[in-house]
């Protein structure tokens, strides 16, 4: 009895941990699939986007961000939403879940209006939706996004739907 009672807190305090609050921002390091471009997030001041072979800057984003994704040609990046893939629970959908970027300006979105037709799909959490989350930029500078399903969706680099 002791023993199943332990074993259902376990399981259960996994599920309680899943909507705790993100941490503060803090130093944070990105890099494309094939290594030759990073970011540099510090918050306080803006995300850097750098050659690996050189250290040379090659172009900035305003401010900080807790995740990023980088094409391999270093052209572009991809911010996602700071909730993750969690979103508020009054979110539209025209809520932007992702910010591309190319050489330091902002060439598109992408919105939750783009992965599914109605809000009532939207998987709930504790206290949150849960729409999916971003895979990275494939070899052709798609933007691989999942959704909460599996169902796999790619987006040029303006955010318009492939």
């Amino acid at each position: 009895m002791r023993s199943t009672l332990l074993i259902a807190c376990c399981v259960l305090s996994a599920f309680a941990h899943a909507d705790e609050p993100l941490g503060p921002p803090t130093f944070k390091r990105f890099s494309s699939a094939n290594g030759q471009v990073v970011a540099y997030a510090n918050p306080g001041s803006d995300t850097r986007v750098v050659s690996s072979a050189s250290g040379e800057e090659l172009w900035r984003i305003p401010g900080w961000t807790r995740l990023l994704y980088l094409s391999n040609d270093g052209a572009h990046a991809a911010e996602a939403y700071s909730g993750l893939n969690l979103i508020p629970l009054d979110s539209t959908l025209d809520f932007v879940l992702v910010t591309l970027w190319t050489r330091g300006e902002k060439s598109g979105e992408v919105t939750l209006r783009e992965l599914v037709s109605s809000m009532s799909v939207v998987p709930r959490s504790a206290s949150h939706l849960s729409w999916g989350t971003v895979k990275g930029f494939g070899d052709n500078n798609e933007l691989i996004v999942e959704r909460f399903d599996g169902k796999v969706f790619r987006f040029a680099t303006d955010g318009t739907p492939q």
